[in-house]
């Protein structure tokens, strides 16, 4: 979980989604590679052309988070089946890495990024 559990709720979301489709991961990372130039409203046509799982095509917008997922294919798997079978374990696993982070003083609101921590049910969510 380490790779990805500093990123946003929301983007951890869909990489964990994707995580599920890892050749889909891979076509994507490629197609992007080929297509350096498209952007905007001709990327968002082009991806309507494309059959991919929906958190795959929003991971567009992140090349290199594509990247990372595509060639670290092993640990894409690996984040792919924990989700599946221990979604749990995912999410604490993550709660836990940002916690660790956050002492160490590597988790910090700056003018780039705003860090929010909530309690929800006597857990926190950074």
């Amino acid at each position: 979980m380490a790779p990805i559990a500093l990123h946003p709720d929301a983007l951890i979301s869909q990489i964990l989604m994707a995580s599920t489709y890892p050749l889909e991961v891979i076509e994507a990372d490629q197609w992007v590679k080929a297509n350096p130039t498209v952007t905007g409203d001709a990327l968002a046509a082009a991806l309507n052309g494309q059959s991919w799982d929906a958190s795959v095509k929003s991971l567009m917008g992140f090349p290199a988070v594509l990247a990372m997922l595509s060639e670290k294919l092993d640990m894409t798997i690996r984040l792919g089946d924990a989700l599946i079978g221990q979604q749990k374990d995912v999410m604490t696993a993550i709660q836990v890495l940002r916690t660790k982070a956050k002492q160490a003083g590597n988790l910090t609101s700056t003018a780039q990024r705003k860090v929010e921590v909530q309690s929800t049910g006597g857990t926190q969510t950074t």
